[in-house]
């Protein structure tokens, strides 16, 4: 009985410190991202060429693009040239 109290406690501490550890994760990343679109995108919103919502939709389709062409297609072309 006093074994599977242990089990169960033991199970909720590691449930939270994953809690935990994604909040942070999460809190990280988010405040990267944030200090790299504002510098991106600050002169444009600032002056009022594009609103906010229109250069957060640019910085993550181009982010998503990049991330694609650099894991995907370049990294292949590469390994077939170099042969």
């Amino acid at each position: 009985m006093e074994d599977t109290y242990r089990r169960a406690e033991s199970g909720i501490t590691v449930s939270l410190l994953t809690v935990a550890g994604v909040a942070v994760a999460v809190f990280v990343g988010f405040n990267i991202g944030g200090s790299s679109t504002g510098v991106t995108v600050g002169p444009a919103v600032g002056s009022r060429l594009v609103r906010e919502a229109t250069a957060g939709v640019l910085f993550v389709g181009f982010g998503f693009l990049g991330a694609w062409t650099a894991a995907g297609t370049s990294s292949r072309r590469w390994a077939v040239s170099c042969r």
